[in-house]
């Protein structure tokens, strides 16, 4: 299950980039190159960090700092780059504006993956909505924020913004929890299970994909709405 949604966000990106690239006007060659910058350093990087993760890289929880934070960091860092690549800019002016409100419904199924984690005893509790992961409300609520502020227009756009806001301050909140739940030398909730299960594949890609997709949705919407450009609505 969690294979298969890395497998539609991914998809969700290459399309995102693609129809960005296209509204651009750009020549096939030069579409052809931005969308291999765009695109083939993140293919690089699930096969590097998924080997890592196999071969027990990222399974030593001793260091300082841990090791699984560098599939958060890494793509994190991308993500700056992209935000601030002029080829980046254009992609998330030219994308339609309620698109990057409804994508972030995947965190749905996302939070259903955890709490199954949880129900079979890899996870802990607090990670889950049953504990402090208020996560999936963020999802609940695109289809009414996006429906209302783009698709119908019923709604001001700064019910838009306040919404990327809380949904940014959410994810933020989990990530926290997930760092201070793993046997690392700052762990704060000793319960079991440890949160080990993020340096295993496929999870490893949570971090090091997932998480960061959910960051760059809030941070493109933000970007179109806060600029007063906001894409075809």
């Amino acid at each position: 299950m969690f294979g298969l949604l890395t497998l539609a966000l991914l998809v969700a990106y290459l399309y995102g980039v693609q129809y960005g690239l296209k509204k651009m006007g750009l020549s096939t060659p030069q579409f052809i190159r931005r969308f291999a910058w765009m695109t083939l350093p993140l293919f690089g990087w699930f096969a590097l960090s998924g080997s890592l993760s196999y071969l027990g890289f990222f399974a030593n929880f001793s260091t300082i700092p841990p090791r699984f934070a560098i599939a958060l960091v890494v793509p994190m860092l991308c993500i700056i780059a992209f935000m601030s690549s002029t080829t980046g800019r254009a992609i998330i002016a030219h994308l339609p504006s309620h698109w990057l409100v409804y994508a972030q419904v995947f965190r749905i199924p996302m939070e259903l993956i955890l709490w199954a984690l949880f129900i079979e005893q890899v996870i802990p509790v607090q990670m889950t909505f049953e504990g402090f992961n208020y996560d999936v409300l963020t999802a609940v609520f695109a289809l009414p924020i996006g429906y209302f502020c783009f698709t119908r227009s019923r709604l001001h756009k700064r019910w838009a913004i306040a919404w990327n806001v809380v949904g940014l301050g959410l994810v933020t909140t989990i990530v926290t929890i997930a760092i201070l739940s793993a046997p690392t030398p700052f762990r704060v909730f000793h319960n079991a299970p440890a949160n080990t299960f993020i340096a295993c594949l496929p999870y490893i890609w949570l971090p090091g994909f997932v998480v960061p997709m959910a960051y760059l949705i809030h941070f493109a919407s933000l970007r179109q709405l806060l600029s007063n450009e906001p894409g075809n609505q």
